[in-house]
């Protein structure tokens, strides 16, 4: 869109100044031709400090001096275009200015209103430090990258007395780091891709192991996906580990170059959900919905650690068929010793029998759903919780079974409810032309939700255990006999 823009601007000849602050950095380093681009002309002297040097040295040659400075201003453009920076710009139609300094801000000031007066498109190139005045910042760009608000740290009287067990807990993404590596020492047809984020996907560790299999394509998710279907159409098995919320970029390449294409490119959405303080625009809750419409789209969401990496090998084993898993920014939980069921592509998992009551819970939503058993359970329901595994395939068998013996539905999701999970599973219903009293769907309302702590901003949506529990409860008036959920989950 940047050149895009560009290119328009330039073509309209707009009276109009555009900013390139260059910090030489993106998130992570920055990498690409532009990028080299940008550092040649950062190392070549401002044209107009050329220009400048060259009259004054001209001035005091006597005679001659005044004619040299005649012919140079016929031939200077040429000497602009093939030896200075800046070139690209001009060819865009734009003014070039620059490089200067992006921390003087009296000198940045007076160039400002000098370039004020110049009535046609206008390149100002800012040479920045990412970082800059910060010193923590300054040493490591990329942790700083985003900064949330902190104070001093409460001493550990004060902390609450489970705050450990969630830190010693690893994030998806961590499983997720060490999952890929071992897939690629499995199998030297799987490669990765990112979009600039090496870091925050957890791909560091594959890049280090295996460079010639890691390829870092820029912030630019598009070309992610469009570069994994060429790799997946040439025998290889390419992972693209990218934000849930910046996929949104590649959609026409996931529709037109992957599935159209039938080519096996594995999307693993990390951040899928609430992202908490990272805000509107990182919150990952569109996926299922944008996802889910693509012909030959397969979707699965884990709810633990063993499930990411079994659903990884899933995933790889694929030869024509596309697949996006999708995981949370969040610790991983940890369930009892539940005899786990075999993952099938396209089937659900049994977790709790009960009666009544059948909760369908999502990828992150099992554990909450787990959580508010034993609540509900307190309250005369013996809720069934069901582990979807799959919104495509959804399975539909499970559904028809929950209804012999089910009078209510409800599906669980960390996702806006239109077009998510839940109307997957209400589409099933309705043409299966199943007997469920109510089917109640929970997920993420038709607003864009504003940053905070993960935990509020689920609370907030109704998807934290005691909400769960409270809405059910709401929506269920026909309570059974008591019985705890140890005495249900299947084993």
């Amino acid at each position: 869109m940047t050149f895009e823009a560009l290119n328009h601007g330039g073509v309209n000849r707009q009276n109009m100044l555009v900013i390139l602050n260059d910090n030489d950095m993106s998130i992570n380093k920055a990498v690409g031709a532009l990028s080299a681009y940008l550092t040649k002309v950062r190392t070549k002297p401002a044209y107009q400090d050329i220009k400048r040097d060259l009259r004054t040295a001209l001035s005091r040659i006597p005679v001659v001096g005044k004619h040299i400075e005649e012919v140079l201003g016929e031939v200077h453009d040429r000497f602009r275009d093939n030896l200075l920076p800046g070139t690209l710009f001009r060819e865009l139609g734009y003014r070039y200015y620059g490089p200067v300094d992006g921390h003087d801000l009296g000198g940045l000031i007076q160039t400002f209103e000098d370039l004020k007066n110049i009535q046609e498109p206008v390149l100002l190139h800012l040479d920045t430090k990412k970082g800059q005045g910060f010193e923590a910042a300054e040493a490591d760009p990329i942790k700083y990258h985003a900064l949330k608000g902190f104070l001093p740290k409460k001493p550990e009287k004060d902390a609450p007395e489970n705050a450990g067990d969630a830190k010693k807990r690893p994030g998806y993404s961590a499983i997720f780091k060490e999952a890929i590596v071992e897939l690629g020492l499995k199998d030297s047809r799987v490669c990765t891709i990112t979009a600039g984020m090496p870091d925050g996907t957890g791909l560091l560790k594959f890049a280090e192991q295996f460079p010639d299999r890691y390829f870092d394509v820029g912030i630019c998710e598009q070309h992610g996906a469009g570069f994994g279907s060429g790799l997946a159409f040439g025998g290889l098995r390419p992972v693209y580990a990218v934000y849930s919320t910046f996929c949104q970029r590649a959609y026409d390449q996931v529709i037109h170059d992957v599935c159209i294409q039938e080519n096996s490119v594995v999307f693993c959405l990390d951040r899928a959900g609430l992202t908490g303080e990272d805000g509107w625009t990182h919150h990952g809750v569109f996926d299922i919905a944008f996802m889910r419409c693509v012909p030959g789209m397969v979707l699965m969401a884990p709810r633990d650690a063993e499930e990411l990496e079994v659903m990884l090998q899933l995933a790889i084993d694929q030869t024509t068929t596309p697949v996006t898993i999708r995981y949370p920014k969040a610790t991983v939980p940890e369930f009892p010793s539940i005899i786990r069921q075999e993952l099938r592509l396209g089937k659900a998992e049994r977790m709790v029998e009960g009666e009544g009551v059948a909760i369908f819970a999502y990828g992150s939503m099992v554990e909450n759903a787990w959580q508010a058993l034993d609540e509900l359970s307190k309250n005369g329901i013996n809720a069934t919780l069901v582990n979807a595994r799959f919104t495509k395939p959804l399975d539909v068998e499970m559904l028809k079974s929950l209804a012999e013996n089910h009078h209510t539905l409800v599906t669980i999701e960390e996702h806006v409810l239109m077009g998510g999970f839940g109307s997957a599973v209400t589409e099933a219903v309705t043409d299966e032309n199943l007997d469920f009293t109510r089917v109640l769907r929970l997920g993420i309302p038709d607003e864009f939700i504003t940053f905070g702590p993960r935990g509020q901003l689920l609370e907030d949506c109704g998807l934290d255990p005691s909400s769960i529990t409270r809405r059910i409860l709401e929506e269920c008036s026909e309570p059974q006999p008591s019985k705890g959920r140890e005495d249900r989950v299947l084993s």
